[in-house]
C-alpha cells in the first residue's frame, strides 16, 4: 500500500507541477501576443508618419472670407499647379484643410471639408484636394477684416480615422480677377 501511495502522491504531485506549467506558457504565449499586437500597430503607426506628401509651389484650394467660400484650383488658371507627389496606396481619402485667423482680436478658423484623391497627370499619379463645393467651408461667420496666420494645414485622414497632417503656407492669389486667400505649398513629410 505504501507504495502505491508514494506513486499517486508522485502523480499528483507531477500533474500540479505540469499544471503550473502549462499555465505559465499560456501566460507566456499571451504576453507575446500583447507584444506582437503592440509592435504590429507602432509598425503600422510609423509607416504612415513616414509617408512623404509633397505640394510645394502647388496650390490647394482659395478661400473667400467675405461671404464664406471656397474655389477648387482645377476650374482656374492654377489647374496646373494644384497637384501633390503622395506615397499613398489608395484611390482617395477624406481630407480637410484648416485655415487659422483672428477677427478683431478674436482667434478662429476655417475648415474647408473635401476628398485627397489620385489622378493620372501626363502619365504620373498624383493626388489634388478637392473641396466638397464652393460651400464646404465652415464656420459661415463673415469678418470684415480678417488676420490670416501665415500658415494652414492639410489633414489627409486614412481608413482608420488616424490622419497625416501638412503644414501649408496661405497668400492674397490673383484668382480670375480677383484677391483670394490661396493654400499653397504643403508638406508632410
Amino acid at each position: 500500500m505504501r507504495g502505491q501511495s508514494e506513486v499517486l502522491a508522485t502523480l499528483v504531485i507531477a500533474m500540479i507541477v505540469l499544471g503550473a506549467l502549462t499555465w505559465l506558457l499560456a501566460q507566456w504565449q499571451a504576453g507575446v501576443g500583447r507584444a506582437v499586437k503592440e509592435i504590429n500597430e507602432l509598425t503600422r503607426q510609423a509607416e504612415k508618419i513616414a509617408i512623404r506628401i509633397d505640394c510645394t509651389g502647388n496650390y490647394i484650394v482659395f478661400i473667400d472670407p467675405t461671404a464664406p467660400s471656397v474655389t477648387d484650383p482645377a476650374g482656374t488658371n492654377y489647374a496646373k499647379v494644384r497637384f501633390c507627389y503622395a506615397e499613398l496606396g489608395d484611390e482617395a481619402y477624406k481630407a480637410y484643410v484648416v485655415v487659422p485667423f483672428t477677427c478683431n482680436g478674436a482667434p478662429g478658423a476655417y475648415f474647408i471639408y473635401g476628398n485627397f484623391t489620385l489622378e493620372n497627370v501626363n502619365g504620373l499619379s498624383l493626388y489634388a484636394f478637392h473641396p466638397l463645393g464652393p460651400s464646404a467651408v465652415v464656420p459661415k461667420a463673415t469678418c470684415a477684416d480678417p488676420t490670416f496666420l501665415p500658415f494652414s494645414s492639410l489633414h489627409v485622414v486614412f481608413p482608420d480615422g488616424s490622419e497625416k497632417v501638412l503644414t501649408c503656407f496661405i497668400n492674397t492669389t490673383l484668382v480670375g480677377g480677383s484677391y483670394l486667400w490661396g493654400v499653397a505649398s504643403c508638406v508632410g513629410a
